[in-house]
């Protein structure tokens, strides 16, 4: 698994970073990633990659209120500031900005 979480950290800001590319990067097909990572965290790839970008945005919208929430959320490898509010909210219960703001 630390590989695992290893291989999504390096590639964190890189928004084309998805399933294929991280069963390129863990030297294994699809599917057999896809059974080990369902079998390990219960999450499918695609959820095990957004949940670690997720985590990094709280960590680094905790450390700091100098950068904005777009901006973070584009250093964490999201195209989208909106998409990535939306998925936080659904993880941390909060918007990023009120997680920033310390409204938790």
């Amino acid at each position: 698994m630390k590989q695992c979480v290893v291989c999504v950290e390096e590639n964190l800001d890189n928004p084309d970073f998805d399933v294929n590319r991280f069963a390129q990067c863990m030297n294994i097909g699809c599917t057999k990633l896809f059974l080990k990572i369902k079998g390990i965290t219960g999450q499918t790839p695609n959820d095990f990659i957004l949940n670690i970008r997720l985590k990094k945005a709280q960590m680094l919208l905790k450390q700091t209120d100098a950068r904005t929430v777009s901006e973070i959320a584009y250093e964490v490898g999201f195209n989208s500031p909106s998409y990535f509010i939306l998925r936080f909210k659904e993880l941390f219960g909060v918007t990023p900005a009120q997680y920033q703001k310390g409204k938790v």
